[in-house]
């Protein structure tokens, strides 16, 4: 008979049942219909059991043996936990001076054949982004750099003027563009317009502050060229 799915024994009770097995009071069958456990599972639990019977005669050595083991391993994780420290800190310091780099030398070091570390994390190691790699500039149309060419000319001979007064200006002069462009290709010309501010002034008193009287005038003497201060005592004021 087969043992119900998901029934699982302890060590104890493989000990108990095998114990029963080698008093030989029953077969093998009766036991395996008992404890609904089949034949072949007794079979390998006895054997199990009978070789490391000897263990419970030489408890001292086999603890001995573990325990030298465990000091071995222990030893063995210490050194893998160093140099793992060591080469994560060695991997932290080549990715700063990676990311320090420009987008172009970035872009240079990406393998796109590499067989075991993929574009996207090759990306992620040197701080840009997947797409950033893949994309491929669009020259720009001659209808376009006629615009930059034009909103330079009105900038130099206007330098007051800022994007809506050369947006006007384009109007004009029949070109088809949007304020929001305009200011784009300023940007991009590094173009702003100049003209006069008003300077800060900071030593303007408001007029909403009271003005309080300076009780120490009464006390100042002067003798010669030199002022001195006479500070009265609470009981005096």
């Amino acid at each position: 008979m087969s043992r119900k799915k998901g029934q699982t024994y302890t060590a104890e009770q493989k000990t108990k049942i095998v114990l029963e097995m080698l008093k030989e009071e029953m077969t093998t069958s009766q036991i395996a219909t008992k404890y609904k456990i089949t034949s072949q599972s007794l079979s390998k639990w006895k054997i199990q059991f009978l070789e490391n019977a000897s263990l419970a005669f030489d408890v001292g050595g086999a603890t001995k043996a573990y325990r030298d083991e465990i000091e071995e391993l222990k030893t063995e994780n210490d050194g893998l936990a160093k140099a793992l420290g060591k080469a994560t800190i060695k991997a932290e310091w080549a990715t700063g001076k990676l990311k320090s780099l420009d987008f172009d030398n970035k872009k240079s070091l990406i393998e796109s054949k590499h067989n075991k570390i993929s574009v996207l994390e090759q990306c992620e190691s040197l701080g840009i982004s997947r797409s950033s790699y893949y994309y491929q500039p669009v020259p720009m149309s001659k209808e376009n750099i006629s615009l930059l060419h034009k909103i330079d000319e009105i900038a130099t001979e206007n330098s007051e003027y800022g994007y809506r007064f050369i947006y006007e200006q384009l109007k004009e002069d029949g070109y088809a563009i949007g304020r929001n462009r305009v200011l784009k290709y300023m940007g991009i010309l590094g173009i702003q317009a100049i003209y006069p501010t008003k300077k800060k002034l900071t030593s303007l008193k408001n007029q909403a502050h009271p003005i309080y009287e300076y009780l120490l005038k009464q006390y100042w003497t002067k003798v010669g060229r030199r002022k001195t201060v006479y500070v009265p005592t609470p009981s005096e004021v």
